[in-house]
Formats: C-alpha cells, structure tokens, sequence
C-alpha cells in the first residue's frame, strides 16, 4: 500500500496523493530481519564502546603511573 498525504485545497476538499519514500521501493522487511539488523549495530555499537572504553582506561593507567599522555 502507497503511502498518501492527505492535502487540503483553498475551496476546503482534500485529496489523498502518493508519496514516494524508499520504504515502498524496497521489498517489506520482516519482522525477524529487523531484529536481526538491530541487534548486528547493537553488537557493532557494544564493539566500539568496549574499545573506547579501554583507550579511556588505558589513559587512567598513564594518568596514574605519571607517564606522559598523548591523544590517539
């Protein structure tokens, strides 16, 4: 089913008109490979955020052993 808008001329009628939107270009995804999807850029996003925090946890140990810090 195309998605409409519903517009409102100047004598009061409205008309519904298509509007495109890449939702209805791309074939209906399921409900399983939208979770699937989610949870691969929860995962990706878990990676990154392991990461950031060793570099944060890296640059405490500097910190406290008086070692000169540099930024990545």
């Amino acid at each position: 089913m195309a998605n409409t808008r519903n517009t409102t001329r100047a004598a009061g009628t409205s008309q519904n008109h298509p509007q495109s939107t890449a939702a209805t270009e791309q074939p209906a995804m399921t409900a399983t490979e939208d979770l699937s999807r989610r949870q691969d850029r929860m995962e990706e996003t878990l990676v990154n955020l392991q990461q950031v925090t060793n570099q944060i946890n890296d640059t405490l140990r500097r910190l406290a052993e008086g070692q000169m810090v540099t930024p990545p």
